[in-house]
């Protein structure tokens, strides 16, 4: 007589429904887990691990269904939910703001979801009452996130120049002559950031107050004195 002992092991399969790829420890080991038969009880911990396709696009997982700990005794779907982002990168002297989604905010270099809206705003930003970045250029302003985007803000720095009580609003690195009518029988002078003579150019650098103050031209009483 002979006898034929047959073994088996009870399986089950278990479905992966993801987006990315998914790695786990199976059993205390470590690997890709994929849609397949696995044996009863096998212990399964489903790693919660952001995907990075590229460099400046990447999956981030919000929800683990049924759990991210899971032990196989029945046919299985284990589903990964995951967000897709992409990175916005931004340029700019000041700091920028945007109407995100609806909301105003500030929009700095960071990760955000696919399909965001972003509108960037143009507006003056002042550093002080005599500074300030007016802007000149945004590209782009309004999009929506469907691909990593470098969003470009182009400012050109103002200073306050106030003279003779009149204030203007100058270019960094404008040249200014300081002009006047001054009398034959006075001397002018512009006195405050600099101290220099009628016809004097002077470059935009920081803000700058001048007035300009008439003396008696000494020469000219002694010339007609002489006379």
């Amino acid at each position: 007589p002979i006898t034929i002992k047959i073994n088996t092991i009870k399986q089950f399969y278990v479905n992966l429904s993801s987006p990315i790829p998914v790695y786990a420890l199976v059993n205390g080991k470590n690997e890709t887990l994929e849609s397949g038969w696995y044996n009863n009880g096998t212990e399964i911990h489903v790693e919660n691990l952001t995907y990075y396709p590229t460099k400046y696009t990447r999956y981030v997982i919000v929800e683990i269904e049924p759990s991210n700990n899971v032990t196989v005794t029945s046919p299985t779907t284990i589903k990964i939910v995951a967000l897709k982002q992409y990175y916005i990168t931004v340029v700019s002297t000041i700091p920028v703001k945007a109407i995100i989604n609806g909301t105003q905010t500030y929009l700095n270099s960071s990760w955000l979801n696919e399909g965001t809206s972003i509108y960037v705003i143009n507006y003056t930003y002042y550093v002080t009452n005599e500074e300030r970045y007016v802007i000149v250029g945004i590209s782009p302003q309004s999009f929506i996130v469907n691909s990593p985007v470098t969003v470009n803000v182009n400012t050109v720095k103002q200073f306050l120049v106030t003279i003779n009580g009149m204030s203007t609003w100058y270019n960094q690195g404008t040249k200014i002559t300081l002009t006047a009518n001054v009398p034959i029988y006075d001397v002018g002078e512009f006195v405050g950031t600099y101290n220099v003579s009628p016809g004097t150019t002077i470059t935009v650098t920081s803000p700058i107050t001048e007035r300009l103050v008439l003396y008696p031209n000494y020469v000219f009483y002694a010339t007609v004195i002489g006379m």
